[in-house]
C-alpha cells in the first residue's frame, strides 16, 4: 500500500437483473463516463482526514484517530459511520492497513450529483480496496449485501455480463452500444431510492416464488444484446418490466407516471426512484420534450453519459 496515491473509478447503470441478479439471474450493465475520483497523501497530525465532494461542492469532512480508526469528527454522521465500517473491513481483510500511519488525507470527489444512485458507494469501495491493496468484492461483501456487480463495473472499461452464483462471480466485459443508442434516454426520477433497504427487503422474499423468473430474466438479458431494431429492443425491456412487476408485486414505473409515453420505460435499479431507460422510435427529441414537460430536468442520453473507451489507466480488478 503507497502513503501517496492518486485512482479513479466508473459510476455504473444496471440495464437488466436489478433484484434477480442477487438470486443467480444474468445481468447487463455498462462503467459510466462519469466516476469518482481519489487522493490520498501523507500528513503528520496522526489522524485519518477526509473530504469528500460532488458537483454540487463539498458534501462531507471527517477525521478518524489513528490506528483505531475511530472517528472523532464526522458533518455528517450516517457518512461517517458508514466509512468507518468501510475502514473496519478493510482492516479485516489487511490487519495492517493504516496501522502504522503518521497520519493521511484522503480527498474524494465525485463527477456526479451524489444523490443520483450511480455509484458513489460501489466506486468508493473499488477505489478503497485497490488503495489498500485488498480484493474489492471481499470488501464489499462485509459491508453490502448487495451482489457486487455495481463494484465490478466501477473498474471496467466496457459493459458488463455479470451473474453471482452463491460466492461464485462470473463477469465477462463485452461490446454492448445498440445502433439505436441515439434514440435511449436516461431520466433521473428526482427521488434517491436507498439501494441496502431495497435489497434487505427483497431478500427477505421466498427464492422459490421467482426460479422461473430468474431463468426468464437472463434469457432477456441474452436477447437484449443482440436485438437488432429499436422496436425489438422495447418490447424486451417492456417484458423485462412485466415479469419483474409480478415478482415485486408493484406496477411498473411507465404505469405510474408515464403511460402516455410513446415507446418503452424500465427501471434501473432499485424500483422507485434513481434513473429509468426510455427508449422510443419517434427520437431524442420527442423523449426529451416529453420528460421535460413531466418535470423530469434530468436526463442523458446513451452516448453522452455510457463511457465508450479507455481514457484513463486502471488496473484490472481481481475477482473471486
Amino acid at each position: 500500500m503507497k502513503l501517496s496515491s492518486q485512482g479513479y473509478a466508473h459510476g455504473k447503470l444496471m440495464i437488466t437483473g436489478e433484484y434477480l441478479v442477487m438470486q443467480s439471474a444474468l445481468s447487463l450493465s455498462v462503467p459510466l463516463n462519469k466516476g469518482q475520483s481519489m487522493s490520498v497523501s501523507p500528513s503528520s497530525n496522526g489522524m485519518l482526514e477526509w473530504q469528500a465532494s460532488d458537483v454540487n461542492g463539498v458534501w462531507f469532512n471527517g477525521v478518524f484517530s489513528l490506528p483505531a480508526l475511530l472517528p472523532i469528527i464526522a458533518t455528517d454522521e450516517s457518512a461517517g459511520e458508514r466509512l468507518h465500517e468501510i475502514l473496519l473491513a478493510i482492516r479485516k481483510l489487511s490487519p495492517q492497513f493504516l496501522a502504522d500511519s503518521q497520519g493521511l488525507v484522503i480527498n474524494t470527489h465525485l463527477e456526479f450529483n451524489r444523490k443520483w444512485g450511480l455509484g458513489s458507494s460501489s466506486s468508493l469501495i473499488a477505489l478503497l480496496a485497490e488503495f489498500a491493496g485488498v480484493d474489492a468484492l471481499q470488501l464489499h461483501q462485509l459491508v453490502s449485501n448487495g451482489s457486487g456487480y455495481d463494484v465490478v463495473c466501477a473498474m471496467s472499461e466496457k459493459p458488463l455480463l455479470f451473474q453471482r452464483t452463491g460466492d461464485k462471480v462470473s463477469a465477462e466485459k463485452i461490446d454492448f452500444y445498440p445502433p439505436f443508442s441515439d434514440n435511449l434516454l436516461f431520466v433521473y426520477l428526482e427521488a434517491k431510492q436507498n439501494s441496502a433497504t431495497e435489497v434487505n427487503t427483497f431478500l427477505k422474499k421466498n427464492p422459490e416464488d421467482y426460479t422461473g423468473a430468474v431463468d426468464e430474466i437472463s434469457e432477456i438479458t441474452r436477447k437484449i444484446l443482440t436485438a437488432g431494431s429499436i422496436e425489438d429492443f422495447n418490447q424486451l425491456l417492456s417484458a423485462h418490466e412485466n415479469i419483474m412487476s409480478d415478482v415485486l408485486n408493484r406496477k411498473a414505473v411507465k404505469d405510474i407516471l408515464f403511460s402516455d409515453f410513446q415507446g418503452a420505460v424500465k427501471s434501473l435499479g432499485a424500483w422507485g426512484g434513481d434513473f429509468v431507460l426510455a427508449s422510443t422510435t419517434n427520437g431524442k427529441d420527442y423523449a426529451s420534450r416529453y420528460f421535460s414537460q413531466k418535470g423530469f430536468s434530468t436526463v442523458f442520453s446513451y452516448d453522452e453519459i455510457v463511457l465508450r473507451e479507455h481514457s484513463r489507466p486502471l488496473k484490472e480488478l481481481p475477482l473471486l
